[in-house]
């Protein structure tokens, strides 16, 4: 019997779905183009299914308007009835994320990679710092 086998995973992703793609920018950009950046996460309940709808969005914007980006990226999850009471909320503010963020990352990529235009690449991040900064904010 192989290791994988018997490795079940806590929470189950039923689905992954880019929600929104927005990218908008001038014909002629300032070579000193400032940007700036929001990002925002959203969990709804289905108490019926007991599956969760996360959503994150990043909104970036250079300081004048010449550019706007929005991508929204949703998955459903559910948890595995083994998962102790007290780590469920941490598993789905944080583990959710985290198997949310590189599609979005990607989407900005992909998105911004169009001709006279220099791709933004998002690097990997640790998500526990982002949502620390997301509460601040």
């Amino acid at each position: 019997m192989d290791a994988m086998s018997n490795a079940q995973s806590i929470l189950i992703a039923h689905k992954i779905i880019i929600e929104k793609l927005y990218f908008e920018r001038e014909v002629d950009l300032p070579s000193d183009l400032e940007l700036s950046s929001a990002f925002n996460k959203r969990i709804d309940i289905n108490e019926v299914t007991k599956q969760y709808k996360v959503t994150i969005s990043l909104a970036i914007n250079s300081l004048k308007n010449e550019v706007k980006i929005e991508v929204v990226v949703a998955g459903v999850f559910e948890l595995a009835d083994t998962v102790p009471d007290e780590i469920k909320e941490d598993v789905i503010q944080k583990n959710t994320v985290a198997i949310l963020f590189p599609y979005l990352r990607s989407e900005v990529t992909l998105i911004t990679a169009q001709p006279d235009f220099i791709p933004i690449v998002i690097p990997p991040i640790n998500i526990n710092a982002l949502l620390e900064n997301a509460a601040r904010e």
